[in-house]
């Protein structure tokens, strides 16, 4: 895990997976020492920290949980423009697996929100940061498109 995080560009990971998995990776972050602040991890699922020793919870900066909820539990407003929008080019580029929209499993909604939330706060960042450490052309750019 080291070498192949190291050696690469990237320094965000999403990890999602179910709760009973995502100590098996952490782990082996923690002992490959893979984690903050070097990297950010986004989790899908929360950690316990009762096993991890007090003097790491450092490395623990930069790790973001976001967990999901059932819309209609916490009565959330949707963004239906953007989510037909998103239906239409689900349909027109995967039609032989797009399931009708009355059939999306809110799991995939909250995929959709959660990977779209990461790509408004990078647009934020290219948009208000001078420091880049990578390119954001691509994602000023389609912005505007989106806007």
């Amino acid at each position: 895990m080291k070498s192949l995080l190291a050696s690469s560009s990237t320094r965000t990971i999403v990890l999602w997976t179910d709760t009973v998995y995502t100590p098996i990776p952490i782990q082996s972050a923690f002992d490959n020492d893979v984690l903050g602040p070097q990297f950010t991890w986004i989790l899908s699922s929360s950690i316990s920290l009762s096993s991890v020793n007090q003097t790491l919870y450092q490395k623990l900066v930069g790790i973001l949980t976001v967990e999901s909820v059932i819309r209609s539990v916490i009565v959330a407003p949707i963004n239906a423009a953007l989510l037909n929008v998103t239906y239409s080019i689900w349909e027109q580029y995967e039609h032989e697996t797009f399931p009708r929209a009355t059939k999306v499993n809110y799991y995939a909604l909250f995929a959709f929100d959660a990977a779209w939330s990461l790509n408004l706060s990078l647009q934020q960042l290219c948009l208000t940061s001078r420091n880049y450490l990578f390119s954001c052309t691509s994602m000023t750019s389609s912005r505007k498109e989106l806007a």
